[in-house]
């Protein structure tokens, strides 16, 4: 049987709409994480109640003005110190991560395979995660208020140990994702012309280093997330970084071929082992 794939007018129509949808599937899970730990810790009502940001088509479009709705202020003022670390880090440490390893398992399911929408909704889904952590670390991890700022302050630790640890993590999962994940996704879709390759790849890195980059934030001034020279510094780096990264992953580049291939060859040994 023919394995189905996504027509070039379709895949141009459906873009879009999944980077919107998995945006929304990634921002959820998240702010649950932190609402659920505040509430299993006793320390909120209601653990559904978020501040969900009222109906401005920015915040409806993009859930610009979403909050867990946690007093972390309250808890400080009360030296809950550990406990408001922790609900902080419920959002990205288990809310995203647990949303990323679940993308990660489904892409590799050979069922999932079999449905090139899903598989397709489910790349993006990916992405949206792995940029929520970008944008955390290392991009906000000197930012002073925000989830690493209140986890910095509620721990009592250097947010250069947040920078240098979760740096390399998130390092090596950016790195994963465009040399493995990227070409599996070619292969699986059957995406052999390089324009659509490279109209993808653009995407997805403008995406991650450009808007998880949070090259908005550093013209907005009353942003407090945005303040300090170094987060500055690093939402700069990472939108200087687009060029290079699409040069150097552009489809028709040597070494982006040999990482298709290898995903054919990845493929294929198993299939040769078992005959």
């Amino acid at each position: 049987m023919t394995r189905q794939t996504i027509t070039p007018f379709i895949l141009i129509i459906v873009t879009p709409v999944f980077i919107w949808l998995s945006h929304y599937l990634a921002v959820f899970p998240h702010e649950y994480a932190h609402s659920i730990t505040a509430w299993l810790l006793g320390e909120k009502e209601n653990p559904f109640a978020l501040d969900y940001g009222g109906t401005s088509w920015k915040n409806l479009l993009l859930l610009w003005n979403i909050d867990e709705n946690v007093d972390y202020n309250r808890m400080f003022d009360q030296g809950l110190d550990f406990q408001a670390g922790l609900c902080a880090f419920a959002g990205p440490d288990l809310g995203t991560v647990l949303m990323f390893l679940l993308g990660s398992f489904l892409l590799d399911n050979s069922r999932v395979k079999r449905h090139p929408y899903g598989y397709y909704f489910i790349f993006w889904f990916q992405l949206m995660n792995l940029g929520n952590l970008y944008d955390y670390v290392p991009i906000r991890t000197f930012s002073p208020g925000g989830d690493i700022g209140n986890i910095v302050r509620g721990w009592h630790i250097s947010p250069w140990w947040v920078f240098v640890l979760g740096g390399y993590w998130v390092a090596y999962l950016i790195g994963r994702f465009f040399t493995r994940t990227l070409p599996e996704l070619y292969r699986t879709l059957r995406i052999e012309c390089k324009a659509q390759q490279a109209g993808i790849m653009v995407v997805s890195v403008v995406l991650l280093m450009g808007w998880f980059g949070g090259i908005l934030g550093v013209f907005y001034v009353d942003d407090p997330l945005a303040s300090g020279e170094i987060t500055c510094f690093l939402k700069i780096t990472s939108f200087v970084s687009i060029p290079g990264l699409i040069w150097l992953l552009w489809p028709s580049c040597r070494w982006m071929q040999e990482m298709q291939e290898m995903q054919v060859r990845l493929h294929n040994e198993p299939q040769a082992t078992l005959s």
